[in-house]
């Protein structure tokens, strides 16, 4: 998200404006499918502190209230789910279990380098800025969601009737 700045003292543009701004664009960019919506984010985008360019962020916006959901539990496990197309994938499970977060966001997020996940929760009337530990226990459960997705996704094995489709019977004449 970028801004122009300007000379002019009356738009002076904050910390606290930037988050609104990020906020406000986020919300909008999903509220036509009301559907959750997951983005990978650098920090620095809504907080405003260059210091935090190196540090991504998982913004979560869920179209509920605030008081629809636990998302302040620091209960973090993993899961494999399958999704509406059938393909099965480890998750990350947010909120006491409830809000999957694709694994594929994390590996994007090269979490194995970092001790702590930052969340900013959008809602429809508020959001909020969490961190969270990233135990030992919870990248091997994110590895171990990720092998049984992996094994529940592999290709079928081809049975006999693909071997004989190349053979052709014909009558024997005598």
């Amino acid at each position: 998200m970028s801004h122009t700045p300007t000379n002019d003292s009356d738009d002076y543009f904050d910390e606290d404006d930037f988050m609104d701004a990020f906020v406000e664009a986020i919300r909008n960019e999903s509220a036509t499918t009301g559907l959750p919506a997951f983005y990978k984010v650098p920090l620095s985008d809504f907080s405003g502190d260059s210091d935090d360019d190196d540090t991504d962020c998982l913004v979560a916006v869920l179209p509920v209230d605030n008081r629809a959901i636990q998302f302040r539990s620091n209960y973090l496990c993993a899961e494999t789910r399958m999704q509406p197309n059938g393909i099965h994938v480890g998750c990350l499970l947010l909120a006491d279990g409830k809000v999957p977060v694709s694994e594929l966001i994390f590996y994007d997020m090269e979490m194995d380098d970092h001790d702590e996940l930052n969340v900013l929760w959008v809602f429809t009337d508020d959001y909020y800025h969490l961190t969270y530990d990233i135990t030992d226990d919870v990248r091997e459960s994110i590895a171990e969601a990720s092998r049984i997705a992996d094994a529940l996704n592999d290709a079928r094995q081809p049975d006999h009737t693909d071997v004989f489709e190349i053979f052709q019977i014909t009558e024997r004449q005598s």
